[in-house]
């Protein structure tokens, strides 16, 4: 805690996505997650401790899809990765194209950021504070800002 962040953005053409390299991912789980136009990746030591970050946009893609894009893989590098069209609208629905965080969001942002809610808990040690949490800001009112 306290140190420097570590998130790198790259911001790339169709035919400069397809060459990127990492050297701690496969050239083909590269490939794959570039297909869809964008993508992030996290690295955790120990796991639950996200330590480093990339995101790789494709600068081909419409002003507004670029602002979604990165807006989606911010939020999802910063420890909620998962696609989801559950509850809507939501920066991790596949279907919304949102260009600011949903008041969802942004509560399960600050539920996943809470003292109480510890990095690196599994999922079943996790589901009692964070439903505490959860049922705490919804009680405040949580707004976007």
């Amino acid at each position: 805690m306290g140190e420097g962040g570590n998130l790198t953005i790259h911001f790339l053409s169709r035919k400069e996505l397809e060459r990127f390299s990492v050297d701690e991912v496969t050239a083909s789980t590269l490939r794959r997650l570039g297909s869809g136009g964008c993508f992030f990746l996290t690295f955790q030591n120990p796991p639950g401790h996200i330590v480093k970050g990339i995101i790789a946009v494709n600068i081909e893609f419409q002003q507004q899809y670029i602002r979604h894009c990165l807006l989606e893989e911010l939020t999802q590098s910063l420890g909620l990765p998962n696609d989801s069209d559950v509850m809507r609208p939501s920066i991790f629905s596949r279907v919304d194209r949102l260009l600011e965080l949903s008041p969802l969001d942004v509560l399960l942002l600050r539920a996943l950021y809470h003292p109480n809610v510890l990095p690196g808990l599994t999922r079943s040690e996790a589901r009692m504070p964070v439903r505490a949490v959860i049922s705490e800001l919804a009680g405040q009112g949580i707004q976007n800002h």
